[in-house]
């Protein structure tokens, strides 16, 4: 991330990258190049930011849907069961469903 520094009536671009564990800051220069590097990176900054709260929405949008799967597979597992029990058939501890064998 570059940020701009001011020393006496200067001001400079700079950038601070780690390199072998230490972190190094770069010059990237001064005046109207460096204004345009600045600007240019602040665009891809915050396209960056706005393509993350995309995803985060997307992920938001997708979890809703699970959720309302999630809700109708199981109301459908209770139609089964209902369904099952008036078919006359039964389920012991978790088993498979079983047919009674007479009524």
């Amino acid at each position: 991330m570059a940020y701009w520094q001011q020393r006496g009536a200067k001001r400079y671009l700079t950038q601070s990258r780690k390199h072998q564990g230490r972190v190094i800051r770069e010059y990237l220069g001064t005046g109207p190049s460096a204004e345009g590097l600045y600007h240019v990176e602040v665009l891809e900054r915050q396209q960056r930011h706005a393509a993350r709260e995309a995803w985060r929405q997307s992920l938001a949008d997708h979890a809703a849907i699970d959720a309302q799967v999630q809700r109708w597979w199981e109301q459908q597992g209770l139609l089964l069961q209902a369904l099952l029990y008036t078919e006359g058939f039964y389920r012991h501890d978790r088993s498979p469903w079983r047919k009674r064998a007479a009524p």
